[in-house]
């Protein structure tokens, strides 16, 4: 599972990457700095969530991310549908990730 929703959380950090200067651009000049920091914050937490997927807390982390980052989409409403698919991918992750250390954790299937 920690391969999966790594490799979701590390994609969401670079979306935000990406979407900061659309999301200071959209906003009065008083407010860009809060927009930068949100973003720079939320992007810190994907990261740091991603360390802490090992640890079990980071799946956790992950999941009050995912709707952190649906909640962005009052400033870029763009944001609510790469949100939603990225949820989807978080779900799917999860799900997917949660079969495959189920069957590893069962051995090798028996021969024969």
């Amino acid at each position: 599972m920690r391969t999966l929703c790594s490799a979701v959380l590390a994609m969401e950090a670079v979306l935000v990457l990406l979407a900061m200067p659309l999301a200071a651009g959209g906003v009065t000049p008083e407010r860009q700095p809060w927009v930068i920091a949100v973003g720079v914050g939320l992007m810190v937490l994907l990261i740091i969530s991603i360390g802490g997927l090992r640890r079990g807390w980071g799946v956790v982390l992950g999941w009050i991310l995912q709707f952190l980052l649906l909640l962005t989409g009052v400033l870029v409403p763009l944001m609510f549908v790469l949100g939603a698919i990225f949820l989807a991918l978080w779900i799917a992750a999860v799900v997917i990730g949660g079969r495959v250390d189920r069957r590893r954790s069962l051995g090798p299937p028996a021969v024969g």
